[in-house]
């Protein structure tokens, strides 16, 4: 969990905090986490 918060943030950063909740899900998704366009409500 602790490294998939790592990679959210340092994505965050890098992309100019301009993700929303769909693309960032991509993101997640191309590195092996298996993440919901909902999840990020939890």
């Amino acid at each position: 969990m602790n490294a998939m918060i790592k990679f959210i943030k340092q994505t965050a950063i890098e992309v100019g905090h301009t993700y929303g909740k769909r693309r960032m899900q991509v993101a997640l998704n191309s590195q092996g986490y298996n993440m919901g366009v909902w999840s990020f409500l939890v």
